[in-house]
Order: C-alpha cells, then sequence, then structure tokens
C-alpha cells in the first residue's frame, strides 16, 4: 500500500501541519523536523509537572503518526482534545534552532495550483466543467479541484480552477489539453499555471481546558534569560521562584515610571487646582538684602494637556523681573519734564538749532544798533 495515500486516508480533523511562522516564505529543514519530537515531548513534560503541582485535571495527550512533507510536519492526533492542546501548545514548543512554530490545516503543506482554461464550446461552464474533465479523461483525480471563478474574453469564457500538484502533473502528461467528450473533439485547453501562496487563516483559539499558566515555565525562559532563567535550572524553579522573579521585574517598571518629578514638584502639582491654560507663578524665598542690581527668579508652571496621550505634562520655564531699575539719562528727565508741562496745560514751543541760533543775532545786532 502506497504511504502517502495511506495517511492522506486519515480523518483530517485530526491532523495538523506544523509549519514556521512566516511559511511559505521560511520552512523546517530535515534537522529542525527531527528535533520537534524532542521539542514536543519536553513540552508535555513540563505541562503535566506544572499541572500535577497545582492539582488539577491533566489532558491526555497522544499522538498517533508524525511525518515530514514539502517543508513542515503533518502531526495526527488520537483525539479532537490533542488537536485543541496541540494549537494552544504550539507557541510554547521551543526548538534548539530558536524557530518559531505555528499550527495550521493539513493542506496548507500541498502544492497547489491556480490554472485558467477555455472550453471549445459554450455549454461548459463553472457548474459541469469539472465533472466533465474527470469523466472523460481516465487517471486524472479531479476530487481535490475547486473552482475559483471566471471570465469573459473575446475567445470566449475563461475559467480558474484549483488543482494540486499531483493533477498538474497528468495534464502536462497530456500537453495540457483535456477531452470534453469520447471523440476528443471538445476540448479544455490549459492557457495559464500559478502556485499558490499556501498562506492560509488559523483559528487556533478554541475551546479546551488549557490555560498559560500551565506553561509558565517557558514565560520565565523568554522574560528573564539574564536572570538565572537558564535551561539548566529552569526546570528545577518552584512557583516561589517564578513569583519574584514576576514580581521584581513588576517592581522596576513601576520605578522607572515614576521618575518625572522629584517630592518637591509632585508636593506643587497635588496643589494646583487651575485649567490647563492657567499659569501661576511661585516666587522661591527672596533674600533678606537684595542688591541693586539682583534679580530674583521666579517659575512660571504652565500646564498642558497632551491630546493624543490623555495625559498633563507640566513644565517650567524661568522668568526673572528686577526689583531696581537702573538711573536714567537727562533725555528722559527731559522727556518726563514735557509730558508734565503739557498735563498741566501750558504748551511749550519745539525750537530747532536753526531758531535758537538766527534768535541769537537778532538780538546782537540790536544791541549794537542801541550803540
Amino acid at each position: 500500500m502506497n504511504r502517502t495515500n495511506y495517511k492522506e486516508r486519515e480523518d483530517p480533523s485530526l491532523q495538523r501541519a506544523i509549519v514556521p511562522e512566516d511559511f511559505p516564505k521560511t520552512r523546517l529543514t530535515f534537522s529542525e523536523s527531527e528535533d520537534f519530537n524532542d521539542a514536543l515531548a519536553a513540552c508535555i513534560d513540563q505541562y503535566t509537572e506544572a499541572r500535577t503541582r497545582k492539582g488539577v485535571r491533566i489532558q491526555h495527550i497522544t499522538f498517533s503518526d508524525f511525518y515530514k512533507k514539502n517543508g513542515g510536519i503533518v502531526v495526527t492526533c488520537e483525539s479532537k482534545t490533542t488537536v485543541n492542546w496541540l494549537d494552544k501548545a504550539i507557541k510554547y514548543i521551543k526548538m534548539p534552532s530558536g524557530v518559531k512554530l505555528r499550527t495550521d490545516d493539513r493542506s496548507i503543506l500541498e502544492h497547489r495550483y491556480i490554472i485558467e482554461g477555455k472550453a471549445t464550446h459554450s455549454r461548459f461552464n463553472t457548474t459541469n466543467i469539472i465533472e466533465t474533465i474527470g469523466r472523460f479523461n481516465n487517471g486524472l483525480d479531479v476530487s481535490k479541484w475547486k473552482i475559483m471563478g471566471e471570465r469573459t474574453a473575446s475567445g470566449g469564457r475563461i475559467m480558474k480552477i484549483e488543482i494540486d500538484g499531483r493533477s498538474l502533473g497528468a495534464i502536462r502528461k497530456r500537453a495540457n489539453k483535456l477531452a470534453l467528450d469520447k471523440y476528443l473533439i471538445q476540448r479544455f485547453y490549459i492557457l495559464t499555471v500559478e502556485r499558490t501562496s499556501g498562506n492560509r487563516n488559523n483559528d487556533t483559539d478554541r475551546d479546551t481546558e488549557i490555560r498559560d499558566e500551565d506553561f509558565e515555565w517557558a514565560q520565565v525562559t523568554d522574560t528573564n534569560r539574564n536572570d538565572q532563567a537558564t535551561p539548566e535550572n529552569i526546570g528545577t524553579m518552584n512557583n516561589e521562584d517564578v513569583s519574584m522573579m514576576l514580581i521584581r521585574e513588576l517592581e522596576e517598571v513601576s520605578q522607572e515610571s515614576n521618575g518625572l518629578f522629584d517630592k518637591e514638584g509632585d508636593d506643587i502639582l497635588m496643589d494646583l487646582t487651575t485649567g490647563p491654560d492657567e499659569i501661576i507663578e511661585a516666587t522661591p524665598p527672596q533674600p533678606e538684602q537684595p542688591s541693586t542690581n539682583q534679580s530674583v527668579n521666579k517659575t512660571a508652571i504652565r500646564k498642558e494637556r497632551n491630546k493624543e496621550q490623555g495625559t498633563e505634562i507640566w513644565t517650567e520655564t524661568p522668568k526673572t523681573s528686577k526689583i531696581n531699575t537702573p538711573p536714567r539719562n537727562n533725555h528722559q528727565n527731559e522727556i518726563e519734564h514735557d509730558i508734565e508741562i503739557m498735563l498741566s496745560g501750558v504748551t511749550k514751543e519745539p525750537q530747532s538749532t536753526n531758531a535758537k541760533t538766527s534768535h541769537k543775532k537778532g538780538q546782537n545786532n540790536r544791541k549794537i544798533g542801541k550803540h
């Protein structure tokens, strides 16, 4: 009996494909495929020990077969419970190479192709083309074929069909021409062939009695590599050690998040009750006898809102104001004197330099005439 055909006759609902997270861009190597069994066994042991320490019921995890296929691994489970457990536990299976794994449907490992073809008669359409091809082409298995759509071209209707890799080989042996009757008068001509990406959405959130806490040993391995959580001692750590590590990490994060203000700054913020755009000036203690030109620093605290994060940010803007002003010059005194005269109702006629000079010459001439 052919081994591949035997495997394909297994119940598809009990089979899962194990592939890298970025499959098909990355595929499992031969050595990684061999390491998977040991990594899976280690994960089951850790899960069993964790559930035993907590005194809760342990799921019965059993597998019937494994085999490599097209850069992945096909795992056959013995029960639906094992399938659900594998979908949940796959992210905790630690491979020696560091590759991260995911589960998917078994069909993702099959080579799938999309062909576009055209029939020689309009009576062949998407409802009967697959059945007709299977009837008049002996040895061609069309059970895995799937209609993907059709489009109308100038030469007729072009149909798009998804097929498997074996069918593609059989089509090429027939020179990309498939019979649609027993006399080979009507045909289906293959126009284009395109390989599918192999990516499918996978819903691994199934209902099963499995908790993330059951795999806490794996979380400690990821988050505490530099804090005594090494492959040598991770298996010997108890729940108290794990809890202390997590508490210590939370304390460090809390300390880092509260380092924005000192104690005095926090006291000032607690007393503020103004709006978002209001300014409060807080003057520090003044010296007893400030000098003439000494300036006093004031702190203007503006409260702003961060619209994007919904938080409040406090910034301090230094502002200086001088107590004593420097002495004024004669020009400033004259200006103030003129202002006082204007306020008292007496106008003072401005005289230019030339006017003053001509006035003095007139006085001198009158003095000379008298003599």
